[in-house]
Parts: structure tokens; sequence; C-alpha cells
């Protein structure tokens, strides 16, 4: 069993055969090409159902298109989990979706929503998609 306290170097490949998981004392980084939770018992956890990660937690994936190689079966550039845990549970966001009340026009600093109320943070990231068929609206 393995805490992670503290955020690690890049890594190339990590390898979960035990159980690892994100200590929830402050911000961590994980960056690496692959991570790989393989095996009965193996487990990777940032939080708990019960006990969400309360920090951020920012995982990033390094690799390029046709240059980094591919883990036979399971691709490049990921997070692969095999016969193991993968267990991810930060802070409870409301609503998780919602619409837009009007149109939000490129460049808009600021949005309307069907949903009124929400507990989105200064700083949170969104993503709001097209609800078109026509892929030159999206």
């Amino acid at each position: 069993n393995i805490l992670l306290d503290v955020s690690p170097p890049r890594l190339n490949l990590l390898l979960i055969a035990g159980r690892l998981a994100v200590e929830d004392a402050r911000d961590v980084n994980l960056d690496a090409s692959y991570i790989f939770v393989r095996g009965p018992g193996a487990s990777f956890s940032v939080g708990t159902e019960s006990a969400p990660f309360t920090h951020k937690a920012v995982i990033t994936l390094h690799g390029q298109p046709l240059v980094t190689p591919e883990l036979p079966g399971y691709g490049a550039k990921n997070i692969a989990v095999r016969r193991g845990v993968l267990d991810l549970h930060g802070a409870p966001v409301t609503p998780t979706w919602t619409q837009l009340a009007r149109t939000a026009d490129a460049g808009a600093t600021s949005i309307e929503l069907v949903h009124g109320a929400v507990s989105w943070a200064p700083g949170d990231e969104i993503v709001i998609a097209s609800s078109s068929f026509d892929m030159e609206e999206a």
C-alpha cells in the first residue's frame, strides 16, 4: 500500500499492482504517459464515496499521436484498468449538468442557465457542447 502525499515528477508508466491512494492533504498533480491498474486487489483511489477528495487533483496524460507507443490492447496515453479498481471521488458538484436558457455566443463572459443556482466555484472549468446534430454548428 502506498499513500501519495506529493506531486511526483513526470512518469512514463505508473504500474499499480497493489494499492495507491492520494492523501487528501494538499493539491496534487500526477503526470504520466500511462497509468495501469492491474490485477486482483490492485486499486488507485483519489477520495472515496464517503470521503470525497477536497483538494485539487490533476491527472495529466502525456503523449503524441503516431509517436507515443501503444500498450497492446489499451492504446497510448491512457489510464487502463484490468481486474483492478479505479476510484475517483471529488467534492460533489450540483447540478452535474444543466442546459443553457439562451444561446452562449463565442467570447461571452456570462451564461444563463435553465436550472438557475449551481455550486460551481470561481476557477472551475465548464464545457458547453452544441445541442445541434449539424457538425458545422458544433
